[in-house]
């Protein structure tokens, strides 16, 4: 039987992504899907994220005959490619369109230009089978419909014998908490949602899937969006299967799958991980048969981390892709816990020749004495440059690594000699002198350069505005979407019926006819005063940007509550406090390491307004049991690095902090901005207070 299943649309609290638009047919059928982008504000991470890194996605299911999948692409390319590429899935490009076919469910991805922020995932999945869909009328069964569904407390707690479904199109803005029960299940084809603005717990839940002390967990078919915290965590659990679970997250200290306490008989299968930190982590005492395979994966930094306090027999990852990583494989138990044993940890069909590049290929650190063995079977991995091929720290004893048949870029590994190495322990690594690059895929990157195309491209001042209709020129006339060109411009209630479009701003509200959705160029001119000016070269429309109306911060009062406008790094706390400046509220920071802060992403802002100078400000004031006397105030390319700021008084009266900036720099040339309030110094112990931030533009 043929079916292509188009599941109902997301409510808008997921957003929407315009950088490519997504169709899919079957026999005739053809169906447009949404693309999502669900993630907020990214934080700080040495150089694995710049900015509101994205976590693009779409999704539908079929079976019967192959699907065609389109991907038309809104941005200039001259390179694309569909990974992963061990599926080895032809594809052509006309002009802006990829088309490719598949014959059965699978995830797959497109990227353009080598350009890691490019990714789009396309979920391509089987349709509900009878077994996977409970009774709703069942009372052990929580049922969620299409549409947005909250929970009271934030959490939603399962317990012994309950089944949780999320139908296609559910969005449930909770995390998931399964402790001390048995004989759970999490099936559908719906998404859970981070709830919370900040990486607190939420309840009682401290993470997106939070399972504790658990027996006969099943997740299946389900997808974790935007976690604030670690997203999978077992703890204590035996007899635990995630099935196609897709993870998308773009935080720091948002790991994929965390195991921090024994797990028995753990199996996470034909999943999808792209995240910021960590996929793998493994760090519970007594693993035992514990499989990770036929999945895909991606991160900002380490794919596979077993970390401390680990002991058992074998844990495996294997018949994994990994299409963007920083560093493949890394050992790092914890100082306090290196000294455990672990039989073997093995990694065996393991295919990054997607990854453009990753840092040394094996690193290990902190392991004491005690036996460790690891086995390194049918792995590719790209060109490493001037990174080491195998890191051994000083430390380490009584290690074995076993490498068979492990390639980097297109050279197999059989010795030591040849390769740049830091080998300061006591590891010994040996090599089968067998290779064959087929199993790992050397030399066959599904990727191809393409004759240049230019997109029809809107910026307003120095920003890119991505439309859901790119920019064209006919008979003298330049047509452009306008929906998201007016919300960059920040006016209101921007809404249409693709015949009429209304909107609003402080004076006055404005109504237009559109003719199939558009407006012409002018528009911006005659009714808002705006100039614009079209390149027919690069097909670029520009529109002037609004003259600055004060504050540019968002949420600068906390009066909106605790928001994702503000965020911190790990899990410094961030709290809405009763005690505001002027107003209701204000927001709490304690840290007892005094290297934080609160941020706010500034780069699109910046982008938007371009050159001139700029101040900040904010009213501050300190607890009594903080014993810091200085704090900062200004901006950060990335964790710790390109800043610049003021050090100011830190006392426990209200104080108003300030600081000015210059931007010289070509707007659409900036990188990573955060504007933050933070760094408390001259003590170890950092608890204030920040309300009424501001941050103008002066000339």
């Amino acid at each position: 039987m043929n079916r292509l299943v188009q599941y109902p649309s997301y409510p808008q609290d997921v957003p929407r992504d315009f950088d490519y638009t997504v169709r899919v047919s079957q026999n005739g059928k053809q169906i447009t899907i949404p693309v999502y982008n669900m993630v907020t504000q990214t934080c700080h991470f040495a150089a694995v994220a710049e900015g509101d890194m994205k976590r693009r996605f779409c999704e539908f299911s079929f079976e019967g005959d192959p699907v065609t999948v389109e991907v038309e692409v809104h941005s200039d390319f001259d390179c694309c490619a569909v990974l992963p590429s061990s599926a080895m899935i032809p594809f052509s490009v006309e002009k802006n369109v990829i088309r490719y076919t598949i014959d059965r469910p699978m995830n797959t991805m497109v990227k353009i230009n080598k350009d890691r922020t490019s990714f789009l995932a396309i979920f391509a999945e089987a349709p509900e089978r009878a077994e996977e869909i409970p009774d709703r009328n069942d009372p052990n069964v929580v049922w969620f419909d299409a549409g947005l569904s909250t929970t009271e407390t934030g959490d939603l707690e399962l317990k012994s014998g309950q089944w949780a479904y999320l139908a296609p199109g559910a969005v449930v803005k909770a995390r998931v908490l399964i402790h001390d029960a048995e004989n759970v299940k999490i099936t559908g084809r719906g998404s859970f949602v981070e709830p919370s603005p900040t990486r607190g717990p939420v309840h009682k839940a401290h993470y997106m899937c939070d399972v504790g002390n658990a027996k006969n967990v099943l997740v299946r078919g389900v997808k974790f969006l935007d976690a604030h915290t670690f997203n999978l965590v077992i703890c204590n659990v035996v007899g635990c299967e995630f099935d196609d679970v897709k993870v998308l997250s773009n935080q720091i200290s948002t790991d994929g799958f965390s195991i921090w306490a024994r797990g028995e008989d753990v199996w996470a299968h034909h999943c999808f991980w792209h995240v910021s930190d960590n996929v793998y982590v493994i760090g519970g005492a007594d693993i035992r048969n514990v499989v990770f395979e036929d999945s895909l994966v991606g991160s900002d930094y380490v794919t596979f981390f077993p970390q401390g306090y680990l002991k058992g027999d074998s844990l495996i990852f294997r018949n994994i892709d990994v299409f963007q990583t920083r560093l493949l494989f890394e050992q790092n138990f914890n100082p306090d816990h290196k000294d455990r044993a672990v039989d073997q940890v093995i990694f065996e069909d393991i295919r990054a020749v997607d990854v453009d590049r990753t840092a040394p290929l094996f690193h290990v650190v902190w392991h004491g004495a005690t036996p460790k063995n690891y086995r390194l079977k049918n792995v590719s991995a790209p060109p490493l440059g001037d990174f080491y091929a195998f890191n051994v720290g000083a430390d380490i004893r009584d290690t074995t690594v076993r490498v068979e048949n492990v390639w980097v870029g297109d050279q197999p590994l059989i010795e030591l000699d040849g390769l740049k190495n830091e080998l300061n322990g006591q590891a010994e690594i040996t090599f089968a002198p067998e290779t064959d690059p087929n199993p790992v895929f050397v030399g066959k990157k599904n990727e191809v350069t393409t004759p240049k195309y230019t997109a029809g491209k809107v910026f307003v001042g120095g920003l890119f505005v991505a439309s859901e209709t790119e920019p064209f020129e006919k008979d003298g006339t330049v047509w452009c979407a306008p929906v998201q060109v007016l919300k960059a411009l920040d006016f209101e209630d921007v809404r249409t019926d693709g015949k009429i479009l209304t909107f609003h701003d402080s004076t006055r509200t404005f109504r237009c006819e559109l003719t199939d959705g558009m407006v012409p160029a002018d528009f911006f001119t005659e009714e808002l005063g705006l100039k614009t000016a079209w390149d027919p070269v690069t097909r670029r429309l520009t529109v002037e940007n609004r003259a600055s109306r004060g504050n540019l911060f968002k949420n600068p009062d906390m009066e909106k509550g605790l928001t994702t406008d503000w965020i911190t790094r790990n899990f410094s706390r961030l709290t809405l406090s009763d005690d505001g400046h002027e107003s209701s509220h204000s927001l709490e920071v304690f840290n007892k390491s005094t290297d934080n802060g609160a941020y706010q992403n500034a780069i699109y802002l910046l982008r938007r307004y371009g050159e001139g100078t700029y101040r900040m400000s904010a009213w501050v004031k300190k607890f009594p049991d903080c014993d810091c006397d200085t704090i900062a105030i200004g901006m950060s390319g990335e964790y710790g690095t390109g800043e610049h700021y003021a050090r100011l008084p830190l006392t426990e009266d209200w104080t108003r902090i300030s600081y000015a900036f210059e931007l010289n720099t070509d707007p659409e040339k900036i990188g990573r901005q955060f504007a933050f309030v933070g760094f408390a110094e001259g003590g170890k112990t950092a608890h204030y207070l920040i309300d009424d931030l501001e941050l103008v533009k002066e000339n």
